[in-house]
């Protein structure tokens, strides 16, 4: 434990040949001398070492002609290599190269073979048997120093015959060289059997891309080279016959580097070869640099779990691409799993479902001991790594080594998602739209930026909305008071010999207002001008001490001061500004301006309508009735004026209504453009589902907001036939899609009700009763935020079959609803097609239809574990073994613990043997069903 155990790639060159063959060998400066002196092979074979290692090499297959004609190991330039491999590759600061001993023969055509690495030189005598049991002895590997040819009974030796040897008995691989070029297996039709046989799985190229016959033949379109089953793998290597290297120090034609390929292995081996070469697709790559560079996907990167209940303290560390977690009941697998969404979950996370919080506690509950806490180690980005741990006992849950303001946010960057054991079904039940919900995510940003957009601008309408309805309340106030100044004026007026005095009062005391208005007005807007200067006077933006690192300092330190100066003299100009405007004002309307005296006449006005009113015979309490009725005119005339402001004021924010009701309606749409692209993008990698995106079509939504306006009295038309109403007006909606929503749908019908009579016929007989209702003063503020109310996009998923019918949809459109299964499927196919985040999922294949496991299941998962990581646990061997899990991690149960059994790759012996005795119920289990069968 400690560190990563499963598979990886490895930078492979599988024929190379080495000074042994100095026939071939092209450097005269590391031919080996004669005879042949140990110093001078161990300073020739560092240097084939370094060379190795410079191109970047972890596995090279050694593979002169004929091995060697030597019969001492001490003489042969193999047993150097290997035992100066660990000095050399310390002295380049990386791992040994990793050396597959082995040979290349002739038997009519040339064959690579390699087995398993060895510790020291002596070990090479068995594979020095091998070549003389084919037929070779040392004496007779070379005639006149050319390579014999493998022959029996004077005929080349057959390829079923080193099968056989090598392979089935030794433990070796074959692998058919050169296979297109001169002296290649598929250079000659004569060789056609030995191409079909199956025993043959792997074949050297040239080329990558394949072209012409090589992409024939070994894409099984070529009629003439036929083969049951599979076509064999395909390696590119060197052939390499140099160390030499151009003027930039890359490998020339056959030096060793020349030519390569990855091989994704746990541990090189023939094992992980052989395992290879039968998964081709999953790990062989021609890329130039490393594959595993070109993915950037969050991925979960161990955890530690420490005094736990059920379980042995576990370090695990995860593949960035497919895991398994596979062990026997009560092994703690699903713990394990569990511990990983406690840890990456915030536990202050309130929108985690209820059967989720109690899974926690439940989690919790087994960490109870002083010392018991979960480390989980994460990259939401590359080369940025996080540990997150929890100690329950403490109640913290933390970031290692730096204080975030808010874990959550820290967490989400990961886009983990986990599903327990029945999730998927509880997700894919009927009438959910969770399909919505995983669209949406894909398209994280672009949704989250409208749904923003959508709050923001719903808000303002809102706003715009409380606005009209304040416009109309004023508008009835204004009504009441004009009425109310009109009967006062009457009863002012009523004396018709006075009203040439009543009229100039009037206008004096319109006039005195409006001089005092323009006064205080004057005087606020230099108050004003005086509050923003203080405002700016504060807004100083400094150098913090820390800038002294700060790359482009001289400009900012430039762009301050300027900024700064600037901001001084937009300070002066403003209080000059204020200064000057007060000088107006006070000449204006100061003690020594004009003012008093205008103001003086205005109050004479007043004083000669009261000397008028005595001088026409007007009794004292009359002039006194009549001043009263003035004021009360005079301040309900105020009234209407302030009133007349304030609805206008609110007419003109209600004048944007409109505009703001058209850019939610494109926010709308946005939304929608942004869903069906989204669902375009998965559709290329869900190759088992089709994906459809219907604007406003989620029948559940539209029921909810129908529902807010439903009359709620059965007793009348209306109220009976609401539902049916509602479901006309909802079919209507799918026939205009074009219109913004079904509640634009009821404003243009209202304003040309001659459209309706396309429509149905219960629409055409209630819309009247309709309107009317949704006028009404108890329905119109629930009509005006329901026409704010978004109806949800129906996004449906269609399942076929592997025969390639349908299966049926998972709304159920068309009457073929899929089985729980099947929705289970199609929704596991869709989150395994979408995102980029971690998936962990506890047990699968419990939720999902058998036949789809290995059809579908399978085929979806070995597409996108490069894209992103899966993390499951399982009882189904389909999962790690045809998937090609790049890390299976077995545990067992013993004495109530789970413990680690092994863990690995496939190509370990351990791992396998744990596979098939947890999933299999052992080897000889799984060859009684397997001779069951009749396979």
């Amino acid at each position: 434990m400690g560190h990563y155990e499963g598979m990886k790639w490895h930078r492979c060159d599988f024929q190379v040949q080495t000074p042994e063959d100095s026939r071939h060998w092209q450097d005269a400066d590391t031919k080996l001398s004669e005879p042949r002196i140990e110093q001078d092979i161990q300073a020739k074979a560092r240097t084939y070492l370094r060379r190795c290692h410079e191109v970047g090499l972890h596995v090279i297959g050694v593979t002169d002609h004929n091995f060697s004609s030597r019969t001492d190991p001490r003489d042969w330039f193999l047993t150097h290599l290997i035992e100066q491999n660990k000095t050399v590759a310390e002295e380049c600061s990386r791992a040994p190269i990793v050396i597959l001993p082995g040979f290349e023969a002739d038997i009519g055509y040339h064959v690579l073979c390699l087995f398993d690495p060895v510790r020291k030189g002596a070990e090479l005598t068995s594979l020095s048997d091998v070549l003389s049991t084919l037929g070779l002895a040392p004496g007779e590997r070379f005639e006149g120093g050319l390579p014999a040819q493998l022959r029996s009974e004077n005929a080349p030796v057959p390829l079923r015959t080193v099968l056989a040897k090598v392979q089935d008995k030794e433990n070796g691989v074959v692998i058919a060289a050169h296979a297109f070029s001169n002296r290649g297996i598929c250079n000659d039709a004569m060789h056609k059997a030995d191409y079909a046989l199956p025993g043959l799985m792997c074949v050297e190229v040239s080329d990558y891309p394949l072209e012409g016959k090589a992409k024939a033949v070994l894409e099984g379109t070529d009629a003439a080279w036929v083969r049951e089953g599979r076509h064999p793998a395909y390696v590119r290597s060197s052939d390499a016959k140099s160390l030499a290297v151009d003027d930039e120090r890359q490998p020339v034609a056959n030096s060793i580097g020349y030519r390569y390929c990855w091989l994704k292995m746990s541990e090189p081996s023939i094992e992980a070869l052989r395992q290879a070469f039968l998964d081709k697709e999953s790990r062989i790559s021609f890329s130039s640099g490393c594959p595993s560079d070109a993915e950037s996907h969050p991925h979960i990167v161990s955890i530690k779990v420490k005094g736990a209940a059920f379980l042995d303290d576990q370090e695990l560390h995860f593949s960035p691409n497919f895991n398994c977690v596979i062990g026997g009941r009560g092994s703690g697998k699903s713990s394990l799993l569990e511990y990983l969404r406690f840890c990456l979950q915030s536990e202050r996370d309130d929108s985690l479902p209820e059967d989720i919080k109690e899974k926690h506690n439940v989690i919790r509950s087994t960490l109870q001991g002083a010392n018991a806490e979960v480390h989980v180690t994460f990259e939401a980005s590359p080369g940025v790594r996080d540990t997150v741990i929890i100690k329950p006992s403490e109640h913290k849950q933390y970031i290692e080594g730096r204080e975030v303001r808010d874990l959550a946010t820290v967490l989400e960057q990961l886009h983990a998602q986990f599903f327990s054991q029945g999730e998927l079904t509880r997700l894919a039940k009927p009438g959910q739209n969770h399909v919505l919900r995983l669209v949406d995510a894909a398209a994280h940003d672009k949704v989250n930026a409208l749904a923003r957009s959508e709050r923001d601008i719903k808000g303002e309408l809102e706003q715009l909305g409380a606005a009209s309805n304040r416009a109309k309340n004023v508008e009835a106030e204004l009504q009441k008071l004009a009425q109310e100044v009109e009967e006062l004026t009457r009863q002012w007026q009523a004396r018709s010999d006075i009203q040439a005095d009543a009229r100039a009062q009037q206008l004096a005391k319109r006039a005195s207002a409006f001089g005092t208005e323009l006064k205080e007005q004057a005087e606020a807007d230099v108050k004003a001008g005086g509050d923003l200067s203080a405002g700016l006077s504060g807004r100083i933006a400094a150098l913090p001490e820390t800038a002294a690192g700060w790359p482009q300092l001289v400009f900012l330190q430039d762009a301050s001061q300027t900024i700064q100066a600037a901001r001084v003299a937009y300070m002066q100009a403003v209080s000059d500004a204020a200064t000057a405007f007060e000088r107006v004002i006070n000449a204006t309307f100061g003690e020594t301006s004009s003012w008093p005296d205008v103001s003086a006449q205005f109050d004479e006005a007043e004083t000669g309508f009261a000397d008028a009113c005595r001088s026409k015979g007007l009794a004292p309490e009359d002039v006194s009735r009549l001043q009263e009725v003035g004021r009360a005119k005079d301040l309900k005339q105020s009234e209407v004026d302030i009133k007349s402001k304030q609805r206008d004021e609110l007419r003109a924010q209600v004048a944007g209504w409109s505009d703001k009701l058209a850019a939610l309606h494109q926010v709308w749409r946005d939304q929608f453009n942004a869903r069906k692209l989204a669902a375009d993008q998965i559709q290329k990698s869900a190759k088992a589902t089709t994906i459809s995106v219907a604007y406003m079509r989620d029948a559940e939504s539209f029921d909810a907001a129908w529902r807010r306006l439903n009359p709620n009295n059965n007793r009348k038309r209306l109220g009976k036939n609401w539902d049916e109403i509602g479901q006309a007006l909802f079919d209507a909606h799918a026939r205009h899609s074009d219109v913004p929503s079904p509640w634009e749908l009821i404003e243009l019908w209202r304003t040309s009700q001659a459209d309706l009579v396309d429509e149905s016929l219960v629409l055409l007989t209630h819309f009247t009763e309709l309107l009317a209702h949704l006028d009404s003063e108890s329905v119109r503020m629930t009509w005006e935020q329901v026409r704010l109310t978004r109806i949800a996009d129906l996004v449906d998923l269609e399942l076929f079959r592997p025969d390639g019918q349908s299966a049926g949809t998972m709304s159920g459109a068309g009457g073929r609803r899929l089985s729980e299964g099947q929705r289970n499927t199609a929704l596991l196919s869709l989150l395994l097609a979408q995102g980029r985040g971690p998936i962990v999922i506890d047990q699968p294949e419990d939720e999902l239809d058998a036949n789809y496991i290995f059809s579908d299941l399978v085929p979806i998962i070995r597409t996108v574990k490069s894209q992103r990581q899966l993390i499951v646990a399982t009882h189904n061997a389909n999962l790690p073994v045809n998937a090609d899990a790049e890390l299976i991690y077995a545990i067992e149960a013993k004495d109530g613990r789970g413990r680690l059994l092994a863990q690995g790759g496939l190509d370990r012996a351990q791992v396998s043997r744990a596979v098939l005795d947890v999933m299999e119920g052992s080897e000889t289990a799984f060859k009684r069903r397997s001779e069951k069968y009749h396979f």
